[in-house]
């Protein structure tokens, strides 16, 4: 898939810049340039690199099933009062999970 970023009529030739900061936020284009920054060092084997797609792939499969069934069974046993109490519940849930994810990640590497 492509951007066409010519359509933007971006100022000073910032469209270039713009498209490689939306991949930097996928998370395929983040594991596309390790793998290319690790094949680039010369140091690695084709195995390692299958490893650490299957690793990266199997355990965001597993660990979000782990939050997501955790999520379901606090949302079961707490009985809120309206929808919009458990929507902001749910909100607070997302953010949640999403710091939690930041800091196994940072911890990670």
């Amino acid at each position: 898939m492509t951007v066409e970023s010519k359509k933007l009529s971006l100022k000073y030739k910032t469209a270039s810049l713009l498209e490689l900061e939306s991949g930097s936020n996928d998370t395929v284009f983040y594991m596309l340039t390790m793998i290319v920054l690790i094949i680039m060092e010369g140091k690695t084997h084709i195995g390692s690199i299958v490893y650490m797609v299957f690793a990266e792939i199997v355990y965001g499969i597993l660990v979000g099933i782990g939050i997501a069934a955790i999520s379901r069974f606090i949302l079961k046993k707490l009985k809120l009062i309206t929808e919009d109490i458990e929507t902001i519940f749910i909100i607070a849930l997302v953010i949640g999970n999403y710091v939690f994810m930041i800091s196994l990640i940072s911890v990670a590497v």
